[in-house]
């Protein structure tokens, strides 16, 4: 059923390359060296020993940031995955998230996606090369937090403390880095819509195309698009059956908006003189918006919610008073400032057709059938 699941590969622990490469190169030389240098105290001896920890100190702090990476990215999927076959939502989604990251667990419940691939099991894999090499090696991660960089982001940070001990040549590093890695939350199937709709809706997170431009004067609102190419007079026309948005290469040409006829206007020119609400100096929207198509005006960007090509859902757009990332997840439906500043979260826009007839709410907030998806549930 879920997109995120077609392919349902066990994921069997990290696969660092050139990492492994390194290392496996090292543990070979220190043999060869443990039979030529009897003594251990020639100078040879030490550059070599020297090198040897050198290497294997710059091959952990490159690969540690992308243990980070591949951690993060299958705690989101193993969180979503418990989800989603649980039917239930999660607690505390930021901590939930570190806790699967470094040991793959939630409530202490072992997660598939995530076996051989925590943090624990990178630090575990490292530990055990560095044993090979005869060096002791020990990492504390400190202050692990997964935030929402923004709607569609995640960040990872952390501060750790790498520890490296060389007994042979009595070294010791001791060092400690900051990490931040940004993840992507594109693609990963939305739990709040499949569980909440009972599993009627299946939707993706993928973020709306948006036009951008130079000045507005709408905070946040939503509309069927007419898109005018002629400068038409609208002055006869009867009224649109829903909120219409007009869309038009030069605002100033266009001869009459008519009497409450469109709730907002994009064109393509600087000129800002209407009396509704406008996004102005939006290039090429005549060429990209489509016609008919559900659009949402935030400040100056237009989200195109592709409502034209999908039937069943849109895509995910900012939208005021719209949970983020971290609330969808915990089943929260509106925004509270708790995991993102601002007051825009993320919505989609969900089709009643798929719908059985007693899940049906025509009265919900939306455009015909299609209905946002945070206003919609519970029934």
């Amino acid at each position: 059923m879920p997109y995120l699941f077609e392919m349902k590969r066990r994921r069997k622990g990290f696969f660092y390359t050139l990492f492994t490469v390194i290392i496996f190169s090292l543990i070979m030389s220190n043999m060869s060296l443990n039979r030529e240098f009897s003594f251990k105290n020639d100078e040879a001896f030490n550059m070599m020993r020297g090198n040897e920890m050198s290497y294997f100190v710059e091959g952990v702090f490159n690969d540690v940031e992308r243990s980070f990476e591949i951690s993060g990215k299958l705690a989101v999927i193993a969180i979503t995955n418990y989800e989603l076959a649980n039917g239930t939502f999660i607690n505390n989604s930021n901590i939930s998230l570190v806790t699967a990251m470094r040991n793959g667990t939630y409530n202490s419940t072992q997660l598939p996606f995530i076996e051989n691939a925590t943090l624990d099991d990178w630090h575990n894999s490292v530990k055990k090369m560095a044993e090979n090499l005869n060096f002791d090696f020990n990492i504390h991660v400190y202050d692990l937090e997964i935030k929402q960089e923004d709607n569609f982001h995640l960040n990872i940070t952390s501060f750790s403390n790498f520890l490296i001990i060389d007994p042979i040549l009595n070294a010791l590093l001791d060092r400690n880095k900051t990490i931040s890695k940004i993840i992507e939350i594109n693609r990963l199937e939305d739990p709040f819509n499949t569980i909440s709709s009972k599993g009627y809706i299946y939707q993706p997170y993928m973020p709306c195309d948006y036009l951008e431009g130079d000045s507005s004067s709408v905070d946040w609102k939503y509309g069927r698009s007419y898109v005018d190419f002629a400068t038409t007079d609208f002055s006869l026309f009867p009224p649109f059956p829903v909120d219409t948005i007009l869309i038009t290469k030069n605002i100033s040409e266009v001869d009459n908006f008519g009497v409450g006829l469109f709730v907002g206007v994009i064109g393509e020119t600087k000129d800002t003189t209407v009396a509704i609400d406008y996004i102005a100096s939006v290039s090429n929207a005549t060429d990209f918006i489509l016609d008919d198509s559900i659009i949402v005006m935030d400040g100056n960007k237009t989200w195109m919610t592709n409502l034209i090509t999908e039937t069943n859902h849109s895509c995910f757009f900012e939208a005021k008073g719209a949970p983020c990332f971290f609330e969808r997840i915990e089943n929260i439906s509106t925004f509270s400032s708790k995991y993102l500043p601002g007051d825009r979260g993320i919505g989609s826009f969900i089709n009643l057709m798929y719908f059985p007839d007693p899940m049906k709410n025509p009265t919900a907030e939306g455009i015909d059938d299609y209905k946002l998806d945070w206003k919609y549930y519970p029934v």
